[in-house]
């Protein structure tokens, strides 16, 4: 099981396929999605769909200072 973690943000703005691009040998695979806006992460989840993520999991309690700063 092979995990990354981005921001909703990134997703969102960022260079999507260098952010969300990926092999097929490496399934299963789960996008931890970091945010707070619903809305952002919402949207975020839905093109992380598109990508073929086996899951999508939202990070909103993160006790990391520089993760909470954004």
């Amino acid at each position: 099981l092979w995990t990354e973690m981005v921001t909703a943000d990134a997703v969102l703005h960022g260079p999507r396929e260098r952010l969300l691009g990926f092999s097929p040998q490496e399934h299963p695979l789960v996008l931890q999605l970091g945010g707070s806006d619903p809305t952002k992460l919402a949207e975020a989840a839905r093109i992380a769909e598109g990508f073929g993520y086996d899951e999508v999991n939202l990070n909103c309690c993160c006790p990391s200072e520089r993760v909470q700063s954004g």
